[in-house]
């Protein structure tokens, strides 16, 4: 028991968030990050000012926009973010993006199963990022999954074994990884895993359970009994110190 509290602390680290340390770095190659993914993205989308835009969180750098969800064409902006500190260690960081027109709440449960929510009428895609300054365990991950779909109420047998599937794309990662949990209500993908920009898999593609499994997946961070409510809070929360370079960009073609 002791070992699992211990497991578990260490996953509550990796994302709970403390937004306290947000800085905007105009040009890229100025930075001193050494992150080779990072260096990837940089240079992937260097025709956007959106794109060359970043978000420093610890030292770990954002996009402000995604131009694809689950390959998908699609514009995507960075809606809420987090900088994880634990006892004074850096852990991870995070953002979350959703399309242009989505609040921060369109990653809670009524946004995702119920299009009549929003003025739009459709649910949002959602891309949740978590880069790691700490190793954390594949274990650990699903161990924290099961629980908390589990205490977020999502245990019909159709969903838990979404869920079991799931469970099986974690892997180790260690200082310098990045997940993203994706999903895209128009492409009917089901909701992918991608660690450093590697696709690990997708879960509930074209199955009738889509959005719920969605729903289960995104409650760990954001449901009503989240991992860490600080974190539900952080991400919630809407950015407002960037509003102008995404207004500047936001009629390139390359976003």
């Amino acid at each position: 028991m002791g070992f699992k509290i211990f497991s578990v602390t260490i996953f509550v680290v990796t994302i709970i968030a403390a937004s306290s340390r947000i800085g905007i770095v105009v040009n890229a190659s100025s930075t001193t990050n050494t992150d080779p993914h990072h260096r990837r993205q940089t240079s992937d989308h260097g025709g956007s000012l959106l794109q060359q835009a970043l978000i420093d969180l610890g030292g770990h750098y954002f996009h402000h926009g995604k131009n694809e969800v689950q390959g998908r064409d699609a514009t995507l902006i960075a809606k809420g973010t987090s900088y994880l500190t634990y006892f004074k260690l850096a852990i991870c960081s995070a953002v979350l993006y959703l399309e242009p027109w989505a609040s921060n709440d369109a990653v809670m449960h009524s946004h995702i199963i119920s299009q009549a929510q929003n003025r739009y009428n459709k649910t949002s895609s959602i891309a949740l990022e978590i880069s790691y300054h700490k190793p954390v365990r594949a274990s650990d991950f699903r161990w924290a999954t099961s629980h908390f779909t589990q205490k977020n109420g999502h245990t019909s047998p159709s969903i838990q074994d979404l869920i079991h599937n799931f469970n099986e794309l974690y892997k180790d990662v260690k200082r310098g990884d990045r997940y993203l949990v994706e999903f895209d209500p128009e492409s009917n993908g089901g909701v992918s895993l991608s660690l450093n920009g590697i696709l690990l898999g997708s879960v509930g593609k074209g199955s009738p359970h889509e959005k719920e499994l969605a729903n289960a997946i995104y409650s760990i961070w954001f449901g009503d009994q989240p991992f860490f409510e600080r974190l539900k809070s952080d991400l919630l929360t809407p950015i407002n110190n960037y509003d102008g370079i995404v207004a500047s960009a936001s009629g390139n073609s390359n976003l």
